[in-house]
């Protein structure tokens, strides 16, 4: 008995991250893992096609991580995977910042776990879900690394490596966790010299990770595979050209838009949950400045504490900066929660007694953060039903065109259902928005079209890929603007051998 206790009091902290994490990421997101509703780019359910694609825009370890894991999605697995890795992430950030505090822990796993970045994750993009909560562990991990063993910045750059070869986004995390630290050990009193040491150590890590990861992708994905990188919106071919960018207004983007986003974030009661947020970042500021005040920390540590402080919003999302401001999805802000991790690193850092001050917002956001993923997950169900219920019509009245040849007559839509007289909005969604929310239906441009017809319906369709990018050049021929809205007579037409269903004008 005697040992069992020892053991579990040695690995406490790590059965309450597990317990905690799956708990909230269950709660938040056991609909999505449990129902199909595949929409968007998630219906390339499987990515066996997709595989060039990631490695030209240098994602070169997703198709090593499939090997492994499986080309198909099934929700399950790939949402069971994602809460798993979260879990063992979460466990190494507790123990990278020295954080016991159970209710503290139980806070940071609320805050990661229900984060809504997730859930635009899981209800869009559910293939890359794991995948990405990988990136999130390596880089995590690359931290501890270079926090915890004295040659550790020369294995963190590989786990950087890892993680940018995974998903490029998630590099804001091991920045602002760098960050995290230098103020961590001000707070702790180090010398001047040896909170310089270790910040030339995150500097040196960060910098040979981004390194070996253009020497990467350069020997894996251009030489090895014969591949050529993208230079699409995803790509990374104009990475450190700024050319005809303003550098100063693309910092002051930079910096301004996480302090946007966390005073009017995506989430349940949106309002109230900025002013939350606020009211955290007072708290924040006034522990700090108590702190200052009572120990009167030394002229070079209150420097670098005031740098660092500055530099946050910059750092927690640096990746925008990089990226020249192209990249504005809201899958690559998910370091933005580390402002509730940096709020209970103080907690832990200063002693503070009344944990409550700052348990209580964070807990109101937590809960309208899972209400909003469930008003997500249930859109997206009426969305893959409502998907099959129109397509199912559009293929009955295909069928009943005279002249077409079921699998080898060309079909080319031409519009959107969304504009279609059979399309009538959702009563009382009008709040549950978000990346790809803002559409009634799962196939939401050309891919998807065939990606439903291929793994949703099981249905023999010619969907040509040349049709479906040139799908405006049928709308401008004379017969096609003469014809009818769907599902009017005469709205399916075959013209030159190719079938015509006009969905809008």
């Amino acid at each position: 008995m005697k040992k069992v206790l020892i053991h579990c009091n040695k690995y406490l902290h790590l059965y309450v991250v597990i317990f905690f994490t799956f708990f909230f990421g269950l709660l938040t997101h056991a609909y999505r893992f449990f129902n199909l509703d595949f929409s968007h780019d998630s219906l390339l359910i499987c990515e066996y096609s997709n595989k060039n694609w990631q490695l030209s825009i240098g994602r070169f370890l997703q198709p090593v991580y499939w090997f492994f894991r499986g080309d198909l999605v099934p929700p399950f697995l790939v949402g069971g995977l994602a809460v798993l890795w979260l879990a063992i992430a979460n466990y190494v950030l507790i123990k990278v910042l020295e954080i016991r505090s159970i209710k503290a822990i139980a806070l940071i796993c609320g805050v990661t776990s229900t984060n809504a970045v997730l859930t635009f994750l899981f209800a869009t993009y559910l293939d890359w879900a794991d995948t990405y909560m990988l990136a999130y562990l390596l880089s995590v991990g690359a931290v501890y690394l270079t926090e915890k063993y004295h040659y550790g910045c020369l294995f963190a750059s590989a786990a950087i490596v890892a993680s940018l070869g995974l998903y490029q986004s998630y590099f804001n995390i091991t920045v602002i966790l760098f960050l995290i630290l230098i103020v961590k050990h001000c707070l702790e009193g180090k010398e001047s010299r040896k909170v310089w040491f270790h910040a030339i150590r995150y500097f040196i890590a960060l910098l040979l990770g981004l390194i070996f990861y253009y020497i990467a992708i350069q020997v894996i994905v251009v030489g090895w595979k014969g591949i050529s990188l993208s230079d699409s919106v995803n790509g990374v071919t104009g990475v450190g050209d700024f050319t005809g960018v303003s550098i100063v207004n693309l910092f002051c983007e930079t910096y301004l838009m996480p302090i946007r986003y966390m005073l009017y974030p995506e989430t349940f009661h949106r309002r109230i949950s900025g002013c939350l947020n606020g009211l955290l970042f007072l708290l924040m500021m006034w522990a700090l400045l108590k702190e200052v005040a009572i120990n009167k920390m030394k002229k070079n540590l209150l420097f670098f504490t005031v740098l660092c402080l500055f530099l946050m919003p910059f750092g927690i999302n640096v990746v925008f900066f990089i990226g020249k401001g192209v990249v504005t999805s809201y899958l690559t802000i998910f370091s933005y929660c580390f402002f509730y991790v940096f709020i209970l690193m103080l907690y832990e850092e200063l002693n503070l007694k009344k944990i409550r001050r700052f348990a209580i917002p964070m807990i109101i956001i937590i809960t309208f953060n899972i209400v909003f993923a469930n008003q997500v997950y249930l859109k997206k169900g009426l969305e893959f039903e409502a998907s099959e219920s129109f397509m199912t019509k559009v293929t009955y009245s295909i069928e009943q065109t005279d002249g077409y040849v079921p699998g080898k007559t060309p079909v080319v839509f031409v519009g959107t259902p969304v504009e279609s007289v059979l399309y009538r909005k959702r009563t009382g969604f009008d709040n549950v928005m978000g990346p790809g929310l803002n559409h009634p239906f799962g196939y939401t441009y050309g891919g998807p079209y065939r990606w439903f017809f291929d793994y949703v319906m099981s249905y023999n369709i010619n969907l040509r890929e040349e049709d479906i990018d040139n799908s405006d050049t049928y709308a401008i021929m004379p017969e096609v603007m003469a014809m009818p809205i769907y599902p009017a007579k005469g709205s399916c037409k075959m013209v030159d051998d190719v079938l015509i269903v006009k969905f809008s004008e």
